[in-house]
């Protein structure tokens, strides 16, 4: 955690954490919080490379 509070002093585009949840969760596609870190990752590629954003990718 560490980490995550020096990296919020930074002037980075974000930060999460998803407490509890083990390393690569995010390759589990059925857990609510691998589509939601998937979503965010989505967001981040459109918006900093100006990529589309997939259907799949805007919250509901």
């Amino acid at each position: 955690m560490w980490r995550h509070r020096a990296r919020t002093r930074l002037p980075t585009p974000g930060t999460h954490v998803w407490d509890g949840l083990g390393h690569g969760f995010h390759r589990i596609d059925t857990l609510p919080e691998s589509q939601q870190a998937l979503r965010v990752t989505a967001r981040f590629f459109s918006r900093h490379l100006g990529l589309q954003v997939p259907a799949a990718a805007v919250p509901r």
